[in-house]
């Protein structure tokens, strides 16, 4: 099964070693999940890490490895269209653009209500479930007949100027075209035996709030 990983379920997995995202990152190490990634995904999750690298216990070393590993999981898949704003946080959009380019049906994340207005394409399960019936949070997805706004209206719906708006789509644009590259690039550099280690010292902590076993 491939899918895709909401930065919260990586978060709650390097937090905790004893709720369901940790499992998940050992279904993907196993090779029992495939992860569909794209570059601008991969550097919310490296920006997540490095500022809650002390809340984790990971080092800089520690936090290359994963992402290193993750890419090695992963299938790369560049984004051509961005249709957003669909969903309020442009940060579901990443992920839901992603699922839609690479024909990915399940979305994992623990915060499907941040999902909501997609119902018309998907149905969803909770972080809980996903362990038992490897179907969490499932988003079957469909792209929307019409993805084209005027990009006034795109700025004003995500409460931002013409110029941020058209800056944040660029930046992207140029992740994306780089996506193939720089995700085999980090793939290369993946090792599964550190990857173990790293979850190895996961602390043996209560799960964050949803990711609970």
């Amino acid at each position: 099964m491939k899918i895709v990983m909401d930065t919260n379920i990586l978060f709650a997995g390097l937090y905790s070693a004893n709720g369901a995202s940790y499992k998940i990152l050992q279904y993907l190490a196993a090779g029992r999940l495939k992860l569909a990634l794209s570059t601008p995904l991969l550097f919310e999750y490296e920006d997540v890490l490095k500022r809650n690298c002390d809340l984790l216990n990971l080092n800089e070393v520690e936090i290359e490895t994963v992402l290193d590993n993750l890419c090695a999981f992963g299938q790369s898949q560049k984004i051509h269209f961005l249709w957003r704003p669909y969903l309020p946080d442009a940060k579901d959009d990443r992920v839901l653009e992603l699922a839609v380019a690479s024909n990915t049906q399940t979305i994992v994340t623990h915060y499907l209500k941040d999902f909501a207005g997609v119902e018309c394409w998907c149905g969803g399960y909770t972080a809980q479930n996903f362990i038992g019936t490897f179907n969490m949070s499932a988003l079957s997805l469909r792209l929307p007949d019409s993805i084209h706004r005027h990009i006034k209206e795109f700025a004003q719906k995500e409460g931002v100027s013409i110029n941020q708006f058209i800056a944040t789509a660029v930046a992207e644009k140029i992740s994306a075209l780089a996506t193939e590259d720089y995700l085999q690039a980090r793939a290369q550099r993946a090792d599964s035996g550190d990857f173990a280690a790293v979850l190895a010292k996961v602390a043996d902590r209560s799960p964050l709030a949803g990711d609970e076993l």
